[in-house]
Formats: C-alpha cells, structure tokens, sequence
C-alpha cells in the first residue's frame, strides 16, 4: 500500500472489529481462521502502522510502564487486547532501537531472534494443546525456554550454515541466469 492513511486504516480497521467482535459475543462463534485472522491482522496491522510512520513515531521507555498500566487498567474489558497489542508491540520497538552500547558484546553470540519469532508460538500452541490448564503466565514461563532452546538449535543447525552458503548459491544463480541469456 502506498498510502499511509491506508495503511493506518487498516490497523484501525482490526483495533475496532476486534473488540466489538469481543462485545458482541460474534468472536467466539467465527471459525478459527477468521478469529486468527482478526488478531492477526491487529498485530500486522500496527506494524505496518509504525512501519510506515516511522518518521513520526518515537519510542520512550517511559511509554512502556505507562502502556502497561493502561493494559492493566483494560485486563477485565473487551479493548484489553488492542491496548496489549500496542503495548507490546511499543515495548519492541523500543527495546529493538535503544542504543545500550554496553551490550554491543551480545551481537558475537547467536542471533535467535527470527527463531523465537517463529519457534515462540508454536511451543505456546503446544504447550496449551497438551496442557490446556495453564494460565498464561505458566503458559509464557514454561515456552520462553522451549522457544529459545528451538531457535538456538535453528540458528546453529539451519539459519548460520544457510548464510554461509548464500554467497555461493547467489553466484550459482548468477552464473546460471548469465548462461540462460547467452542462450537466447
């Protein structure tokens, strides 16, 4: 999408479907596509928001204690999702862009970042499968290891020796591409 406005009109889109779907009681009765595709669409929709408002939008880490307490305030009402959501999603964004030059160390040892965001729901979808009693903070304890665990073993095992062969693999298609056009 090329207009910002409409991107924003997205994310507004899920952040007012969401809990008057809630409200409603309509949530429970859609399928479970479509209720993924509602929370989903929340969450990709605010990136895509700050994404393309980056320029405007600033991040402070006195925004995330303030965005917290107001989740807090909205725990037991049908908007507690849409302020967690942009809770957590601020929170993200901080602590992606701060500057902390003390931790520069931390950039020689594996980068599991992608793993954790592909391994983390997984293993709290299995976690809830097997155990469904958990509360969520059962839930978040018990599948931050399993999450990490996975996307080191990722790392190591898939991602570091993928990258190590995408140098060769690009000249491999290169070459190849070059030798289709000679053919021509």
């Amino acid at each position: 999408m090329k207009s910002r406005k409409l991107v924003l009109w997205q994310f507004l889109s899920f952040a007012i479907a969401l809990p008057i779907a809630y409200y409603t009681g309509f949530f429970e009765k859609l399928p479970a596509t479509l209720q993924s595709l509602l929370r989903f669409g929340l969450c990709y929709g605010l990136g895509a928001a700050i994404y393309v408002y980056r320029d405007k939008v600033k991040f402070h880490i006195l925004g995330i204690p303030i965005l917290t307490a107001l989740t807090v305030l909205f725990s037991k009402t049908v908007l507690f999702e849409i302020v967690g959501v942009i809770g957590s999603g601020y929170a993200l964004m901080w602590a992606a862009y701060v500057k902390l030059p003390k931790l520069d160390f931390l950039k020689k040892f594996s980068d599991i970042s992608y793993g954790l965001y592909i391994y983390h729901w997984a293993s709290l979808q299995a976690l809830y499968h097997f155990f469904p009693n958990l509360n969520v903070w059962q839930l978040i304890l018990f599948a931050t290891p399993i999450s990490i665990a996975l996307a080191w073993l990722s790392w190591h095992f898939i991602e570091a020796p993928a990258l190590k062969l995408k140098g060769k693999f690009g000249n491999l298609l290169s070459h190849k591409k070059k030798q289709a056009a000679l053919n021509m």
